[in-house]
């Protein structure tokens, strides 16, 4: 029997949870460094450091947490202000202890990198649709004047090209690695 390696769900999801019930029954503090350049992270980036960021995911320190095979999520409170985090499984870097480090750091897989790639096309798109409907046609004229809605859009471009390069410098081995250790 031939199996489509093509149609195999990615390995991330299954080897966090086992891990992080691993720290749980340890009495160890899970934290998850996360990368929050990833497309569709939903995190406070004010409290980021170089393009990632470390949250206490134990059940102490949160609500509704759930470790599903596309996203974690939980809300937490941050600056007294409760908020709900979302984090693609594909922006998971590691999840260790607190107390040690031990933990478990992710290596880059196919399945996620398509992933990234397939979404920030798609955010481009979205934003080369933003620009073009930001042109109304003026009936009165039968000119195109820019949309009033629509301002800076030079600082938009600049934006967009700055999520493009983001991504592709953050596509290396994380500087954070370091400081875990593999558990084979």
């Amino acid at each position: 029997m031939t199996i489509d390696v093509s149609n195999i769900k990615p390995l991330r999801p299954y080897l966090l949870r086992a891990h992080y019930e691993w720290l749980v029954d340890n009495n160890l503090t899970p934290y998850l460094l996360v990368n929050t350049t990833y497309p569709g992270a939903d995190v406070p980036l004010e409290l980021a450091k170089n393009g990632e960021i470390v949250f206490n995911i134990s059940m102490s320190a949160l609500d509704s947490l759930s470790l599903g095979n596309d996203f974690i999520t939980f809300n937490a409170s941050f600056n007294g202000k409760t908020r709900q985090i979302i984090i693609p499984l594909g922006g998971v870097v590691a999840i260790y202890a607190k107390e040690n480090n031990m933990g478990l750091g992710f290596p880059p897989e196919s399945y996620y990198e398509n992933e990234r790639e397939a979404l920030e096309a798609k955010q481009s798109i979205q934003v080369l649709e933003e620009n073009n409907s930001s042109e109304v046609l003026d009936p009165a004229k039968k000119t195109s004047k820019k949309n009033p809605k629509t301002t800076n859009q030079k600082s938009t471009e600049k934006n967009t090209t700055s999520k493009k390069e983001s991504p592709a410098k953050k596509s290396n081995t994380p500087k954070k690695a370091s400081h875990l250790r593999i558990i084979d």
